[in-house]
């Protein structure tokens, strides 16, 4: 059995969809590297201090992330499939599920994939 390619256009969005993420989860997880680095090389004078620093960036669950991971690739399917403008296919995503979902991260990369495909 042979295997039809879709069509020529849709091969590229895709191409684009996943070097995309991959090119963000590599600039995360140096972004992490550098921010620890930077947090061991400070010397802090008080807890008061520590605990502010802390408190200034909270720390989404796992759980939170993975069921955003999970809907951001729907959404994208559903983006490829119709030329949907991101927005809809947000407020659509954000009605559906109302569970503890990052909607930051979600809308984050809903919005960096199409942008970068386009230009």
């Amino acid at each position: 059995m042979s295997v039809s390619k879709g069509e020529p256009g849709k091969g590229s969005k895709q191409s684009i969809l996943k070097e995309t993420i991959s090119k963000q989860s590599i600039s995360k997880e140096s972004a992490k590297r550098q921010d620890s680095k930077q947090q061991g090389s400070k010397q802090l004078g008080t807890k008061q201090q520590s605990s502010k620093q802390q408190g200034a960036k909270q720390k989404v669950p796992l759980a939170q992330r993975r069921k955003a991971r999970s809907l951001i690739l729907q959404a994208l399917y559903q983006w490829l499939i119709t030329n949907a403008e991101p927005l809809e296919i947000e407020s659509q995503f954000r009605e559906e599920n109302s569970g503890k979902i990052d909607w930051d991260y979600f809308h984050e990369v809903l919005f960096a994939i199409p942008k970068q495909a386009s230009s």
